[in-house]
């Protein structure tokens, strides 16, 4: 059997989107952390029966030993531990730790592919792919997305601004949010804790990691002006607050922060554009170097199946 877990708040239709696109690509269950105790999606996804839902109050913090961490990270590290702990106990045989923002996209099925390899592989690493966004608001974060990058080492960064295309490429760096994927993890192997990409082995322990270039996870990450907005003002606010970005992530940050308070919305357009929109020129060429991927995911598997209740 395969789970994945994912702690999540986002807007209903996304999650229920989010929801029934894993169970139809195959996977058995979803263990759903709703950071937000009154989030209106928890009654929406009751009638599932492979769904499992913990609402995060403070009685679910504290029944782990400690209050809620500030940090949006140690809350998902936290509950990604917790059903590492249920997997082991529920029969499941493979776990992986998503966001309500990604999608695992595999070219084939993926529990044929994980039940073909061989015992020592603990650990698949997915292929990472960052949504290219487009500059309209959409009904979810999915809508309307067919371009996803792909990892680029410096060679290939050079090639693309030699050709001219340099709008991809914010000082140096062509992903804009985290540039690790994450693993689908064998729960027999020898897993200390789980991470918000790579688990920890226990002592003397070692994984095997497979890197499955069958297997990508989709990140959909600010795909829209509003959704990158809300993400940001959320790190503002303290309602998820993120405690290990990287330099580049601040410097967005930086940017965000001095145009929201000053007021300037033209800045603010330009800033998401600038970030997260490619320039159709810049598209070939892209695609031409394999830095960029076009990916047609069918519509119908957003929408619920009649075997999910």
């Amino acid at each position: 059997m395969l789970a994945a877990v994912s702690t999540v708040k986002a807007p209903s239709d996304q999650l229920l989107a989010f929801v029934n696109y894993h169970l139809n690509i195959g996977i058995d269950r979803l263990y759903l952390y709703f950071d937000d105790p009154e989030d209106p999606a928890i009654d929406l996804l009751q009638p599932y029966t492979d769904v499992t839902i913990t609402v995060c109050d403070s009685e679910y913090w504290m029944h782990g030993g400690s209050p809620k961490d500030a940090s949006i990270e140690l809350r998902q590290i936290r509950n990604a531990n917790h059903v590492l702990t249920l997997a082991r106990t529920h029969g499941i045989d493979w776990i992986t730790h998503i966001d309500s923002d990604e999608l695992i996209y595999p070219a084939s099925d993926i529990k044929e592919y994980l039940a073909e390899l061989a015992q020592g592989v603990n650990l698949v690493r997915m292929r990472i792919g960052e949504a290219v966004g487009v500059s309209t608001s959409k009904h979810t974060i999915f809508d309307d997305i067919k371009y996803f990058k792909n990892r680029a080492g410096k060679k290939k960064i050079d090639e693309a601004s030699d050709r001219g295309c340099l709008r991809p490429f914010f000082y140096g760096e062509y992903f804009r949010a985290h540039v690790q994927s994450k693993c689908i993890v064998r729960t027999s192997s020898p897993v200390k804790s789980m991470k918000i990409h790579t688990p920890e082995a226990t002592p003397n322990s070692q994984f095997e990691v497979l890197l499955a270039r069958e297997i990508r996870l989709l990140h959909y990450d600010c795909t829209s002006f509003d959704s990158w907005k809300e993400k940001w003002l959320a790190r503002l606010d303290g309602t998820a607050t993120a405690a290990r970005m990287r330099k580049n992530r601040r410097r967005q940050m930086s940017l965000f922060t001095q145009y929201f308070r000053q007021g300037d919305d033209e800045n603010l357009h330009a800033l998401f554009e600038r970030l997260h929109c490619l320039k159709q020129d810049d598209i070939p060429v892209l695609l031409n170097l394999d830095m960029l991927a076009e990916i047609n995911i069918e519509p119908s598997l957003f929408e619920a199946q009649s075997q999910f209740f």
